[in-house]
């Protein structure tokens, strides 16, 4: 990665382009992007357990977008809703998944981490 850790716990709202780095940049490393907006019940739900989450998976990388900062995010990946969870690999995308459970979101992680 660049200069910086793309974390939960990092307050990042990467543009389109900054997102397209990070996914360069990760080589083989699982991608967890969480697309979620700040006034959103379900996130703020959500938030902290993902936040957890990225402290404990250190292999894993996991971003933030803001989709309310960075609307371009909606119609480029078609959000349909938040929070939604975008998982890729090797620059390709894995899996999506709308929710706000933390043990979806890990069990995803270990299915595609092996």
């Amino acid at each position: 990665m660049l200069s910086f850790t793309c974390k939960l716990n990092s307050p990042i709202s990467p543009s389109q382009q900054r997102l397209q780095q990070i996914v360069n940049d990760a080589g083989n490393k699982l991608i967890v992007v969480m697309f979620m907006e700040k006034h959103c019940p379900h996130c703020k739900r959500a938030l902290p357990a993902i936040e957890k989450l990225a402290l404990e998976k250190t292999l894993v990388i996991f971003v933030r977008v803001d989709v309310g900062e960075c609307p371009g995010f909606v119609k480029e990946y078609d959000i349909k809703g938040v929070p939604e969870y975008f998982y890729i690999k090797n620059g390709t995308l894995r899996d999506r998944m709308a929710g706000s459970s933390k043990t979806m979101v890990e069990n995803k992680i270990q299915e595609l981490s092996g």
